[in-house]
């Protein structure tokens, strides 16, 4: 990011999508993953689905996903995944960045003991 802080960036942002969109587009390396996790950790959203293996395995399992998961992800996946578990996160009245903690324990727990559904 040339000749701004990150912050400046940040606060010139129209909205947290926008936000993500300038740090991967921005940031070498940084994909949307990423550039959320970053963005809730900094308090800045909490709002951004951070799809790793957990998430999008919990998705599978719980059948939120509209067609079948693709092995390498998109910019149009994860927007198209993203919107799909905002919805599930509005449907038990939380936000995705609970929802996203709260997915990691579980499917922690899942791994280990009951490893074959993994």
């Amino acid at each position: 990011i040339k000749n701004n802080s990150l912050k400046k960036v940040l606060l010139k942002a129209k909205n947290e999508l926008e936000a993500r969109e300038i740090l991967v587009c921005t940031c070498m390396g940084i994909g949307y993953k990423q550039a959320s996790l970053f963005l809730r950790n900094i308090y800045y959203s909490q709002n951004l689905a951070i799809l790793d293996t957990h998430v999008l395995r919990y998705m599978d399992l719980m059948g939120l996903f509209e067609n079948k998961c693709n092995k390498t992800i998109t910019k149009n996946d994860y927007s198209l995944y993203e919107k799909q578990l905002m919805n599930y996160s509005n449907q038990i009245n939380t936000t995705l960045s609970k929802l996203d903690v709260a997915i990691w324990v579980v499917m922690r727990v899942v791994r280990r003991e009951f490893p074959w559904m993994s």
